[in-house]
């Protein structure tokens, strides 16, 4: 297994990687902490015997948590998108994180970019070898 240790790395999603690199937007993401994982765990709820998860809210938690900000994302009138975060650290739905993406931020994002974006970041952001290589 190959893991990387460096606080944030670029992600760039599926749609854009064809796209020649100064047209790609490129997110910064930072993997979640073993505690954070910990906690998004504990979304899960037992009633009655039966496990509830409430896959939202993990998933918002893990991309307002994970998503460190972005490069190159403009609106339909070729005007820069600003990344917003809180300052310090916050709780996002009873999870502590530094600095974390302010919700106005994260739906500034289309949902198809949400989806596979907080994917990948509650999936560990695994490198592969290739990955790696590319990375800065």
């Amino acid at each position: 297994m190959r893991i990387t240790t460096k606080r944030t790395f670029p992600y760039v999603l599926k749609c854009d990687r064809d796209l020649p690199p100064d047209q790609q937007t490129v997110f910064q993401l930072r993997p979640l902490t073993n505690a954070q994982r910990f906690s998004l765990l504990d979304m899960n709820s037992v009633q009655g015997g039966s496990t509830t998860l409430r896959g939202g809210t993990m998933a918002q938690t893990a991309l307002r948590i994970g998503l460190a900000g972005w490069e190159n994302l403009t609106n339909e009138n070729d005007a820069v998108v600003p990344y917003v975060a809180h300052q310090g650290k916050v709780m996002v739905h009873g999870v502590a994180a530094e600095s974390p993406a302010t919700e106005e931020t994260m739906n500034r994002l289309p949902w198809e970019a949400v989806e596979e974006l907080a994917d990948a970041i509650m999936n560990g952001l695994q490198l592969t070898q290739d990955d790696a290589k590319k990375s800065p």
